[in-house]
Formats: structure tokens, sequence, C-alpha cells
């Protein structure tokens, strides 16, 4: 869990892209699929992580 926040903590998604509450994020890392949308608190974008599910079929 500690890998997932560190890389959520570098602000992922891509940079021409403006922060959406209603936008889903995601990416795979090792053979996990991690999913996390932003919300807005007060005059930040905080991110929220919505999932994590195994990427293996």
């Amino acid at each position: 869990m500690q890998l997932i926040t560190q890389i959520l903590q570098q602000d992922p998604k891509p940079a021409y892209q403006e922060p959406k509450e209603e936008k889903i994020y995601g990416m795979t890392l090792l053979d996990l699929n991690i999913q996390w949308h932003y919300r807005q608190e007060k005059d930040q974008n905080r991110i929220e992580l919505t999932a994590i599910e195994s990427a293996k079929n």
C-alpha cells in the first residue's frame, strides 16, 4: 500500500488535464488495477482511491 500511496502523491494524471471530480483515472501497477478520482476540498484537489483489483484474469 505504501508504493500506491507514493505513486498517487506524484499526481499521476496526464499533466495537460485539469482534475475533474467526475473522471475516474486508472493505471496498472504490477498485478493490480488501481482507480482513483479527484475530490475538491476547500482550495485543493485531493486524490481518493476508489478501487484496487487484481489485473490477472
